[in-house]
């Protein structure tokens, strides 16, 4: 058929047909085909064995010694820091419990008096203290004349004892010794009265102070009393002028009271002496500057008065400091009561300071000042202190007028103390 196109169709396609059955299996191929690559990437870590593998066997072989000690190293030159002075304060203990209270029944006497043994008594405690002497009264003499004061009165003695109750009877006498006032224009003083407790075989003595002397002329002031210092226990009570002790033969003529148990003295004109448990010694009377007739100290006893004040011719002196008690003057003279001012209206010597009863003495008196003004009376001695001080002396007077009064010696007293 010319100009005609053949066109071929096609159908449907068929639906696929059954598989057919696998071929025999070819022969292995001798050829290695090439190595893959090594992989980056590491697998994960297996589990951790738990078996022990054993043990290689100990070593017979020893290795050699070392050197047995090594070169000492050079020493130091530099020194460590100081360590602290003072660590911290502890903590405070505990409390510790509370300590039993002893009773005690305490008896103080200031007039004679008996005392009894309480029942129960087991030890019984005594102290005694003497009175003091009192001051001397100053001298008179014309204006422009030398003229003397009274010395100071000595101050009394103590004594301390303590007994066994079984040692003591069932009553006891008790002595309280009395002060007396100073001595007036040119008259002397008074001695104290000495104070005591027991009888024979348990008596203890106290002496008093001895009397300041009058202003008639150089004079040593009264001595200190002493206190049990004899073969019997009995003591002695100080004299007006002693220069030393009454017990001196006792006390081996040393050149001081208050040795041991003994009094204060003193020589004309001069200081009084100090002392241990007896009294001090009164100053002198003399026309010499302040502080020549100091009273004398005590560390137990008390204190002696002050010289009054004189006059050395045209020039009155001023009064004496007494004599302090219980040691308040390094155990020396003065540190009482002050002396008074000397002058146209002379001054009054200053009281000794108080003591107490159980403790320390009264101190002495100062000694009144002097004059040199007309018609004029001396100053006045102060008074002792209680118990015990001595009085000041008195001060001198111009004539148409007195010397001024000695102080007061003060009283004694005695304190019984029982424990039961």
């Amino acid at each position: 058929m010319a100009g005609s196109t053949l066109t071929t169709r096609f159908g449907p396609t068929g639906p696929t047909g059954t598989i057919g059955p696998t071929g025999p299996t070819g022969a292995a191929s001798i050829i290695t085909g090439p190595t893959g690559a090594q992989s980056i990437t590491t697998g994960p870590t297996g589990a951790e064995s738990t078996i022990t593998g054993p043990t290689g066997a100990e070593s017979i072989i020893t290795g050699p010694t070392g050197a047995v000690t090594g070169p000492t190293g050079a020493q130091s030159t530099i020194t460590g820091p100081t360590g602290a002075v003072t660590g911290p304060t502890g903590t405070d203990g505990p409390t510790g419990t509370t300590g039993t209270v002893t009773p005690v029944d305490v008896k103080i006497y200031t007039s004679n008096d008996t005392w009894t043994k309480p029942a129960g008594a087991k030890a019984i405690e005594v102290i005694v203290k003497a009175a003091g002497g009192s001051g001397g009264g100053g001298g008179v003499k014309a204006v422009n004349a030398t003229a003397y004061p009274g010395s100071g009165g000595g101050g009394g003695a103590t004594l301390k004892w303590l007994y066994d109750a079984a040692d003591l009877g069932a009553t006891e006498t008790v002595t309280v010794g009395a002060g007396s006032a100073g001595g007036g224009s040119a008259t002397a003083g008074v001695a104290g009265g000495a104070s005591s407790f027991g009888s024979d075989g348990t008596l203890i003595y106290a002496g008093g102070g001895g009397a300041g002397y009058y202003g008639a002329s150089t004079s040593s002031g009264g001595s200190g009393g002493s206190s049990g210092c004899t073969s019997n226990g009995q003591g002695v009570d100080g004299n007006a002028g002693d220069a030393k002790p009454p017990c001196a033969a006792d006390w081996a003529g040393a050149a001081y009271g208050g040795a041991g148990h003994f009094a204060g003295g003193s020589d004309d004109g001069a200081l009084g002496y100090p002392a241990d448990w007896g009294g001090g010694g009164g100053g002198g009377s003399s026309s010499a500057a302040p502080n020549a007739n100091l009273g004398g100290g005590s560390l137990r006893g008390g204190g002696g008065g002050g010289g009054g004040g004189g006059r050395a011719s045209a020039t009155p002196r001023a009064g004496h400091d007494g004599g302090g008690a219980n040691g308040s003057a390094g155990y020396g003279e003065g540190g009482g009561g002050a002396g008074g001012a000397a002058g146209a209206s002379p001054g009054v010597g200053d009281a000794g300071a108080n003591g107490t009863e159980t403790g320390r003495s009264g101190s002495g008196g100062g000694g009144g000042g002097g004059t040199n003004t007309a018609s004029t009376s001396g100053g006045n001695g102060g008074a002792g202190g209680f118990p015990s001080g001595g009085g000041g002396g008195g001060g001198v007077g111009t004539t148409g007028a007195s010397g001024g009064t000695g102080g007061a010696g003060a009283n004694g007293v005695v304190v019984v103390i029982t424990y039961f």
